[in-house]
């Protein structure tokens, strides 16, 4: 059907044409057709040229499922709270700016390079850069898509018979090559050292005692001011109370320890448990 490949293009566009992106953008909106009872507990974030197209993304579905279903905003601050009367029964929220915690279908569209803190155990966030503006003919055609009832029910149709039977959209979350960068740039450098921390113990003085593992912390602080250097992070200062909360976060437990006759401060350590994490 003529129509519904001029939709499913621009969700090629809007995906840079990677497949497995593309692919997830067809099943959560097939999701939001075919199961809108479930919360999809992931918020999609497009980083768009600008001129792309992403409003006529909304204006398609919003067409197919009425109006009354969406809300848009560029300014967060008329969203947030505790409730919003204005997203009341509404399935898709579009808005400009940062993600407040929410249960809707969120398609979020910034220019921005890097609009939102990805912490490192992120399970939440798609983050998709899309493809360049095309010329003007092609989104005028998709603007009269909006307005052709045929047009829209064979694109309803079409996300209503694929099968999503064994496909949740928090499980089958993909990473993006976007969404990497931007949760390598949020992320504290700490957590990668203590990922290869953990891929070579020796090499980092991780000791057992009891059947437990673990690791000093003058070995960790002292180890990660050198790992710094030798990946050209100079500029960055170990906070050594940063640190010990981020173990602590971690499920590391700070204990004291006999080492050589003498006491010292370290923490217990899941090893596979925190490679899993990191």
């Amino acid at each position: 059907e003529e129509k519904v490949n001029i939709f499913l293009e621009h969700i090629y566009l809007l995906t840079n044409y990677e497949n497995e992106a593309s692919n997830y953008l067809i099943k959560f909106i097939s999701h939001l057709f075919q199961k809108p009872e479930e919360l999809p507990q992931t918020a999609l974030l497009f980083k768009s040229y600008q001129g792309v197209g992403k409003d006529l993304l909304i204006e398609i579905l919003t067409s197919i499922l009425g109006e009354e279903i969406a809300h848009r905003d560029g300014k967060m601050e008329n969203i947030v709270g505790t409730f919003n009367k204005s997203l009341e029964n509404k399935l898709i929220m579009r808005t400009d700016t940062e993600l407040t915690k929410n249960y809707l279908r969120l398609f979020l569209f910034t220019n921005n390079l890097n609009p939102i803190d990805i912490s490192s155990d992120d399970r939440r966030y798609l983050v998709f850069q899309t493809g360049k503006p095309k010329e003007k003919d092609y989104y005028k055609i998709l603007a009269r898509l909006t307005k052709d009832k045929e047009g829209l029910q064979s694109i309803f149709n079409y996300f209503m018979n694929i099968d999503i039977s064994n496909w949740c959209p928090h499980i089958d979350r993909v990473e993006t090559q976007s969404y990497k960068n931007m949760k390598k740039h949020n992320s504290n450098p700490f957590y990668e050292y203590l990922y290869e921390v953990m891929t070579n113990e020796k090499k980092y003085n991780i000791m057992e005692n009891k059947n437990r593992k673990f690791i000093l912390s003058k070995y960790l602080e002292g180890k990660y001011n050198l790992w710094l250097e030798d990946n050209d992070l100079n500029h960055i200062k170990s906070n050594s109370k940063v640190n010990k909360a981020i173990m602590l976060d971690l499920g590391c437990k700070d204990t004291k320890f006999k080492v050589n006759g003498k006491d010292a401060r370290g923490f217990i350590l899941d090893i596979e448990g925190l490679k899993e994490t990191l």
